[in-house]
């Protein structure tokens, strides 16, 4: 009898530690980010280019995209929305805000000017 109590302790010590892990990796693990604030996106520019890559975004809700420049090694010195028909300085360690009013209804994808550096939102 005490041998098969301490299996339920021992049992229920372990749910509640995968539990724990299955949330941590949940919370920690996600591979876009959404909004920070109400409407405003920030982007940072980094050795491995636009990170985040992809964020999800409200769809047609007003956006502001903040791109911040944080390493010179990279070909990412401006951005290009190629739908927009739009190309945007980016000096570094300065935040540059781009205003969609009318936000997004599906995608909208942005680069680097050679191309080599990929981002995109997605709304829903």
């Amino acid at each position: 009898m005490a041998r098969a109590q301490k299996r339920i302790g021992l049992m229920k010590r372990s749910s509640g530690v995968a539990l724990a892990i299955l949330l941590a990796c949940a919370l920690g693990c996600a591979p876009h980010s959404t909004p920070k604030r109400s409407g405003e996106v920030p982007i940072s520019i980094t050795d491995d280019g636009f990170e985040p890559a992809r964020s999800v975004v409200p769809k047609g809700t007003p956006l502001t995209l903040v791109f911040t420049r944080k390493s010179d090694q990279t070909c990412v010195t401006d951005v290009t929305f190629g739908r927009l028909a739009k190309t945007v300085a980016l000096p570094m360690n300065q935040p540059v805000r781009v205003e969609l009013p009318a936000g997004i209804e599906d995608t909208l994808s942005f680069t680097c000017p050679m191309d080599m550096y990929h981002g995109m939102l997605e709304a829903r």
